[in-house]
């Protein structure tokens, strides 16, 4: 959150407020339902009890680092419901290090979302894949 939110002019956005929503277990399992959960959430965020909704409170913004087998859908219904809000929504694209084509994890691979991910000099044009 430190290089988002930041403060005291360090950040991208500093002094911007944040939000979050517990996607993995305590055991360091995810399903995809708490993930899309946590989606409808940000939709109209509630108080910790789950109760109260204030849809005042939906970012503009959510930044997520969701990792599932490259070409996996069930995400893509939350993230269009985030783009129909006006929510900007970006996805890690896997830092798997891996060079060629789908090699990135969903639901960053999907047409509704925006991939965030680096590449290496030798990483250039030549691997790129696009997929709209």
């Amino acid at each position: 959150m430190g290089t988002l939110v930041g403060g005291d002019g360090i950040g991208a956005a500093p002094g911007a407020r944040w939000t979050a929503c517990k996607g993995y277990k305590d055991d360091g399992f995810a399903e995809a339902s708490t993930f899309i959960a946590c989606a409808q959430f940000m939709l109209c965020p509630t108080d910790t009890s789950g109760a109260n909704p204030d849809c005042s409170k939906t970012p503009a913004v959510v930044s997520n680092s969701w990792g599932w087998s490259p070409g996996e859908t069930a995400f893509n219904g939350a993230i269009e419901a985030w783009n129909a809000a006006g929510i900007l929504s970006s996805f890690s694209a896997g830092n798997t290090g891996l060079e060629g084509c789908s090699t990135t994890y969903s639901p960053a691979d999907q047409p509704p979302a925006i991939a965030i991910g680096m590449f290496t000099r030798s990483q250039l044009l030549p691997n790129v894949c696009v997929r709209m």
